[in-house]
């Protein structure tokens, strides 16, 4: 399965305008600024197979107000065999940010995970100033559940970056990132 992941646009939308190849479209937050949701839905409109999750500048309300049904924060759905969770926002950052939460969560096992923030320990979590802006709660639900693949954003200086902890792949898809995923990963 081909999944094009993306997050971090910020309001910058044309990248949605043409889309490369996939299956299935990811979003993992922070896509849209207030004032653009018609625009989202819109764009959105020409894309059979998409969930999203919503970032730490953007509600869990203002996601299932954009994406409905396909917000999938704090749930998990099946698609073509794979089971996909997803959980948007991050921990706690300096800027305080609409969407942030206490790095103490547990999350069940996927195939995938989606999740905004990265998890904390890896190379897609540190800022060019090596802050670790990863979290331990989604790191722990990797080695704990070695899902195939875990798409996450949030650190725009990784974009495009992957890592490999235990068997999980992490991809950065901050700007868009196609990945490729089969049943052994």
């Amino acid at each position: 399965m081909i999944i094009w992941g993306v997050s971090d646009l910020h309001g910058r939308l044309g990248i949605l305008e043409n889309p490369p190849e996939h299956d299935l479209l990811l979003l993992a937050g922070a896509i849209f600024k207030p004032g653009q949701e018609k625009l989202v839905q819109d764009l959105l409109s020409m894309y059979s197979e998409y969930f999203a999750i919503p970032g730490n500048n953007e509600t869990v309300e203002e996601c299932r107000d954009v994406y409905g049904e396909r917000c999938i924060h704090g749930r998990a759905v099946e698609f073509r065999g794979f089971r996909i969770y997803g959980y948007g926002g991050s921990p706690y950052t300096p800027f305080f940010t609409v969407n942030e939460w206490k790095d103490e969560k547990e999350f069940p096992p996927a195939d995938i995970y989606l999740f905004h923030a990265p998890p904390a320990g890896t190379p897609l979590a540190l800022t060019s100033s090596g802050v670790d802006a990863g979290s331990l709660s989604i790191r722990r639900a990797i080695e704990v559940h070695a899902p195939l693949l875990c798409l996450c954003g949030h650190v725009h200086e990784r974009a495009g970056e992957e890592f490999l902890l235990g068997r999980t792949k992490l991809v950065n898809v901050v700007g868009g990132k196609v990945v490729e995923v089969g049943a052994d990963g």
